[in-house]
């Protein structure tokens, strides 16, 4: 995949690519607050054509069994601090030899804990508001997955970087470090939805005190207007979990480590700013590759749907 601006590339054929990937930071769910000021959570990942593969996955592999420990291992923080470093410098170069495009998705936990009080007060506003005397079921909203809305932030990059490349019929094989199955159902379901333009009907159940029965409904929702849906079709998606052995997760497991890092260390005045533009990661060794997209507007509604309550913006 050239991560060159001027260049271009239209094809009506499909597209595979390998996007591998791998988290740092924060974990949980939306209902729990930041447990140090500006914390955050961050999924980092590499992009790579799957025609390419083999040119570049044997020189990732190859620093990943340097790094190892004797039983197949590999996290960047299990390291010392000196080997540490001497492993970014590793990834770092190679994924300068290899042009490898990097993206990440980075969610500051105090405005993901926001957005979630905010969805809590409204639906306590609506209950009781409500003229209808029908009690509905589950009074409170599931708090949300940090990981899946990472994922899916980092999925809808990496669509967006290929519209912009007119490459609009994909095979994304999606390459992780373990996770536990359900999560992993959390992935695809999260995957699925962001490009999901059909109308939406939900089930609901509630109790007529009146009549003393139980009332069955549903809440629809509308399709998305053909003008404002994606023109991209992912054919196909597969998400695989691999073990340490697969440099390129090592090598976005590296590249997580650091970007959470870069965040953790923001002076008192950046601390609680936007995360997902090129002024965030401007002091990354690898800003260039960091830097995906041709255009960076629009692209940046995390930042706007869980800013940080402190954020100065």
């Amino acid at each position: 995949m050239n991560n060159n601006k001027n260049a271009t590339a239209q094809t009506a054929c499909t597209t595979h690519i390998i996007l591998a990937c791998d988290e740092s930071g924060a974990k949980g769910y939306a209902d729990r607050d930041e447990v140090t000021p500006g914390e955050t959570g961050v999924l980092a990942g590499l992009l790579v054509p799957a025609d390419h593969l083999q040119a570049v996955a044997p020189d990732f592999d190859a620093i990943a069994h340097k790094y190892a420990s004797d039983d197949g291992k590999l996290h960047i923080t299990d390291l010392p601090p000196d080997r540490q470093q001497t492993l970014r410098d590793d990834m770092y170069a190679l994924i300068r030899k290899h042009k490898i495009p990097c993206f990440y998705e980075a969610i500051h936990v105090a405005g993901f804990h926001r957005a979630y009080k905010e969805r809590e007060e409204l639906m306590d506003q609506t209950r009781t508001a409500k003229r209808s005397p029908i009690k509905m079921g589950s009074p409170r909203t599931v708090a949300a997955s940090l990981h899946a809305a990472l994922f899916q932030g980092l999925y809808g990059k990496v669509i967006a970087f290929c519209l912009e490349r007119e490459q609009l019929r994909l095979h994304i094989e999606v390459r992780t470090d373990r996770v536990d199955s359900p999560l992993v159902k959390d992935f695809e379901e999260t995957a699925k939805d962001l490009l999901d333009f059909g109308a939406k009907i939900r089930r609901v159940t509630g109790f007529d005190p009146v009549s003393k029965q139980v009332v069955k409904g549903s809440i629809e929702i509308g399709t998305v207007p053909s003008d404002a849906q994606i023109p991209v079709v992912v054919e196909h998606l597969e998400i695989k979990v691999v073990d340490d052995s697969d440099g390129l997760v090592v090598a976005a497991d590296v590249l997580a480590n650091s970007l959470d890092y870069l965040f953790r260390t923001r002076s008192p005045q950046e601390r609680y700013r936007a995360l997902n533009d090129p002024e965030a990661f401007k002091n990354h060794p690898l800003r260039d590759c960091l830097d995906s997209f041709r255009r960076w507007d629009g692209y940046n509604f995390t930042d706007c749907f869980y800013a940080h309550p402190l954020d100065p913006a």
